[in-house]
């Protein structure tokens, strides 16, 4: 169950209200201590230093540097327990987070293969559906490195899966914007997982599960281990491993998903037009009006593709829904206290990501000559073809990722203050193999030894010969210096103004690389990106605390941020807290913020890559000219994979933003709590590549980026111009792209919260929860100039997603059932508007913890074994982003602890 802040504590301050006089200020005491133990703040000092030296115990929450002695304040802020994150049966955190409401459209996972392709088996967060690169994660507070390799080239993001679960303490998500207190990223929210600390004792866990349809076996275990008690010994050293294995999901084992061909299902034959055996393009070529498939293509895979006939493939056989995968972690923390006043702490992370990843064997178009064994033509033939004799191609992607954070802290003179140094970097190595080496293939080609009617007759030395490894290597690194202070500035009739300053310097390096025939476009069908940039960058940034009344908060905020690459940004924000009365809250707020441009998006070499599009200016003279049934207009207007580069652009500016929240926080009865938030964002100035086909019916505002032949004798005719160079084996470039800021996005809608908790005889205390996250409109466009359209209720975009659970603690067992839905959304796949249904979930969970030291958990997840429902927008047959296509999936975890 997902509860924000507020949430958490209605109960406890409901029962520990004082009364009067020193029974009234032992309750307060009590109560600030509870408060401050469950929400520590993320870079907290330790318990006895602050004891000693305040008489006040005040905590840092996520949205604000100012210590406070109330956890709830004017930021919206969600919270998930360690023991809800144990209640989800999780094996990481990008499935917890992908639990999440608001965690929507541009989220992505090891799941998201299709948009997903140049960072596989990663995952990342996005808020509000804005994007990863809108989303700011932060670890104990402080930014981690980004993925080395960009999400579909550009995008930059922290990859949840270097973070281990079961080091994680709990994770805050700020729901609002927050570049005034963070600086860059904040623009939809700031996920903030905080990591166990101070632990004295020893724990251990196992875990396994697996999937009724006996695979996605998944093993974890772990170590937690911790000495010294920072009360007594005034120091605490705590270290914490863990390893995580998940077995493949493949495909071709789920019915919905292992066949490409949809149309049993009502869909499309999303098959590829590549197969083996191949198809010669004959037609529009010596008499012919059709093309011609291989004579051993069986009937079953002879199907039509832009109305001429093709050999298909059904590529699912070899791809993996959930990529198999395995990680080593470990944790260290170390704390001593110099002084009731002064202490020093110091952290190191490390994790190895290991990522197997399978495509189809090559798919390739090639010009065979007159006298090739595989043209029985008397003229040159393009052949559409695949190298199953290359076998499958292999990823095998590896990531390590360090952190090092040490740091001072403390209190005197009235003011909190902490300073620290921290260091982290990603490192991956994407080696890859059975890749086609275009140089060899050509060779082959021309000199005529390569069969392909007849593969079997090609020698193992032969096809060996075709193969190529590339490679690609990244590092990301951040370093950072940050310090701040937070003190009471002054005193005002209705209570203490708070202020906080700080000041930090970071700077970021990106280097991307690729192996020499990646770079120069030489791998069949596959392209590729480098990019190497860094960065230095400074901020000033600031804090008030304002008790306009007794009951009414302000809360002032700005960051001034100085980058060495594109300038100044500064950034304000302003929220209200009203206690209205005793039991309800109202809060408000607005802010600006911004996006610096990624390294990748400033500095991205050639990255070459061959997308399918149709050439839509040639296709439209042709249908004017001879109409749309023509054979020469249906062989202009087919979709061709196009020889493309794309690059970065180094006079880019940020994307900005401005977001306002309203919203309230009420304990209607004892027991009973709901939030309820209205968000609304604003993006602008958005990083984008224009699309292809802006692009290309616009080619006089991008000059010089699209290249074509000459018109031929029909394109003078049709008033067409000429063809697309670098179609095929055309080694030309026909198309350059560069990022731009172009377009700008805008959301709003409304979270609700809703909680009770209660107590019922023998059956103990039971608590209700229902989480949901509302999107009233989601506008946008690629397009510049055109106007937004409205995306919510439309593919990936559920407007409704909700999350129910019950929870019953009866002694020693406890159980839990929860809900998971989203809303149906539309899909217009092929000009057919078509839905993909609602989709609804229930997970349940026993515990019991009557034996000393020891856990015992069992679950289910999916217990009625549903099958995601229909989308003929994916070649899997359901929506990968936002579906699970795992089934019903059995676990058990053990967990035995000693002090």
């Amino acid at each position: 169950m997902l509860l924000p802040l507020s949430h958490q504590h209605a109960l406890t301050l409901k029962r520990l209200q004082p009364s009067t006089g020193e029974e009234a200020s032992m309750q307060k005491f009590k109560l600030r201590t509870i408060v401050a133990l469950s929400v520590a703040g993320t870079l907290g000092v330790s318990q006895s230093a602050v004891a000693q030296e305040r008489k006040v115990e005040r905590i840092e929450v996520t949205g604000s540097n100012i210590k406070r002695i109330d956890a709830e304040g004017p930021a919206p802020i969600l919270i998930i327990t360690k023991e809800e994150i144990e209640r989800h049966g999780a094996g990481t955190v990008a499935e917890v987070l992908r639990s999440m409401p608001i965690n929507n459209f541009g989220q992505f996972s090891e799941t998201t293969l299709g948009g997903n392709s140049f960072a596989p088996g990663t995952s990342a967060v996005s808020l509000r559906g804005l994007g990863a690169n809108t989303t700011l994660v932060l670890l104990n507070g402080r930014r981690m490195a980004n993925y080395g390799f960009g999400q579909n080239i550009t995008v930059s993001f922290v990859d949840l899966n270097s973070i281990p679960i079961g080091a994680i303490e709990r994770i805050e998500v700020l729901k609002d914007g927050a570049s005034a207190i963070y600086g860059s990223d904040a623009i939809a929210g700031v996920v903030n997982i905080i990591l166990r600390k101070d632990y004295k004792g020893v724990e251990l866990s196992a875990s396994y599960g697996e999937a009724s349809a006996g695979d996605s076996a998944q093993q974890r275990y772990g170590l937690t281990a911790g000495w010294g008690d920072p009360a007594k010994d005034r120091f605490n050293v705590m270290a914490v491993l863990d390893y995580f294995k998940r077995d493949a999901t493949m495909a071709r084992d789920r019915d919905f998903s292992r066949n490409a061909d949809q149309r049993a299902r009502g869909g499309f034959d999303l098959r590829s037009p590549a197969g083996s055996p191949g198809t010669w393009l004959t037609a529009g070529r010596g008499g012919f009006a059709d093309n011609t498939v291989f004579p051993t293509c069986p009937a079953e895979s002879i199907g039509l593709f832009s109305g001429q006939t093709t050999c298909y493939f059904n590529f699912q056989v070899f791809i993996p829904l959930i990529p198999p995968t395995e990680r080593q972690s470990a944790f260290l923390r170390g704390s001593y206290e110099f002084s009731p006043a002064i202490s020093a702490f110091a952290e190191f992370g490390y994790n190895k990501n290991e990522t197997e990843g399978t495509s189809a064997p090559t798919p390739a178009q090639q010009n065979l000559p007159v006298g090739h064994n595989s043209n029985p033509y008397p003229f040159v033939v393009p052949i559409r073809y695949r190298f199953l004799d290359v076998g499958p191609r292999l990823d095998n992607l590896v990531t390590e990722t360090t952190r090092v954070v040490a740091g001072v802290k403390g209190f005197g003179a009235g003011w909190d203050w902490e300073a620290a140094y921290s260091s982290a970097e990603s490192d991956s190595a994407n080696r890859r193999r059975n890749f086609v080496s275009q140089p060899a293939l050509s060779t082959l080609v021309s000199n005529g030894i390569y069969n392909f009617v007849n593969p079997s007759a090609n020698s193992a030395a032969l096809v060996d010969s075709l193969r190529a490894s590339p490679f690609r290597l990244a590092v990301s690194t951040v370093k950072a210096f940050d310090a701040k202070a937070s003190r009471e500035l002054m005193q005002l009739p209705a209570g203490p103004v708070g202020v906080a300053l700080g000041f930090e310097s970071r700077k970021e390096k990106v280097s991307d690389q690729l192996d020499p025939l990646s770079v120069q476009g030489l791998i069949v069908g596959s392209g590729g990106a480098t990019a190497s940039g860094d960065r230095k960058q400074k901020s000033l940034f600031g804090e008030l605390s304002i008790p306009v009344l007794k009951n009414l908060e302000a809360q002032i905020a700005v960051r001034h941020e100085d980058y060495s690459d594109f300038g100044r940004a500064t950034k304000p924000k302003v929220a209200l807290a009203w206690k209205a009365t005793p039991d309800l809250l109202v809060r408000a707020s607005y802010s600006e913020g911004f996006r610096a441009p990624s390294l990748q998006e400033l500095y991205l070499g050639q990255a070459t890559s061959f997308p399918s599009f149709i050439d839509t200016p040639r296709c439209n003279s042709y249908t004017a000219a001879f109409g749309a049934n023509d054979a020469r207009t249906l062989a202009v207007c087919s979709s061709a994979q196009v020889r493309t580069i794309s690059q970065g652009n180094s006079a880019l500016q940020p994307e900005e933003s401005e977001s306002s929240n309203i919203g309230i926080v009420w304990e209607i009865i004892p027991g009973l709590s709901m939030s309820a938030d209205y968000y609304n964002i604003n993006h602008t100035n958005r990083i984008l590549q224009p699309s292809v086909t802006f692009q290309l019916l616009n080619e006089a505002s991008f000059p010089g980026t699209v290249n074509r032949f000459a018109p031929s004798a029909t394109d003078v005719l049709a008033n067409s111009p000429g063809q697309l160079q670098g179609v095929g084996s055309d080694p030309n470039v026909g198309l350059i792209r560069k990022y731009q800021n172009l377009t700008r996005q805008e959301t709003n809608g409304v979270d609700l919260d809703l909680r009770y908790r209660f107590k019922v005889g023998a059956l103990g205390v039971v608590t209700l929860s229902s989480l949901t996250s509302h999107i009233l409109t989601f506008r946008n466009t690629a397009v510049p100039g055109n106007p937004l359209v409205e995306r919510a209720g439309t593919y990936e975009f559920p407007r409704t997603t909700t999350t129910n659970s019950v929870n019953v603690n009866n002694g020693p067992w406890s159980y839990g059932l929860t809900l998971r839905t989203r809303s149906m959304f539309q899909q217009n796949n092929q000009r057919v508007l078509t839905h993909v249904a609602s989709f609804t979930t229930a997970d349940a969970q026993v515990q019991y913890v009557g034996f000393k030291g020891l856990k015992l958990v069992f679950g289910v997840n999916n217990l009625e074994n549903k099958a995601p429902p229909f989308s003929d927008n994916e070649n899997d047959g359901y929506a990968n982003s936002t579906d699970n296509p795992v089934g019903r999936y059995f676990y058990g975890r053990v967990t035995y602890t000693f002090k």
